[in-house]
């Protein structure tokens, strides 16, 4: 997992290959938390991901973007 953290946002870049982006779901918790999760289902295949990423007390969950090109998930958070 890469992270980075900028003045106005906090970036990750997640390697998901094999996944498919509508099998990708984030969502944010309580005390700063935000729970990716990632399922695939390909006949004899499967894989399951899920992290939990917890934050300082400058992050805001309301503002996430995230963009997935078919092999990387990019995660961006906005900062207060």
């Amino acid at each position: 997992i890469g992270m980075e953290t900028l003045d106005d946002s906090y970036r990750f870049s997640l390697p998901l290959p094999g996944f498919a982006n509508h099998c990708i779901s984030l969502a944010a918790r309580r005390g700063s938390v935000l729970h990716v999760l990632a399922d695939k289902w390909d006949g004899t295949n499967g894989g399951h991901f899920e992290r939990l990423i917890s934050f300082d007390h400058d992050a805001d969950l309301d503002r996430v973007r995230a963009k997935f090109d078919g092999d990387t998930l990019v995660i961006i958070v906005a900062r207060r």
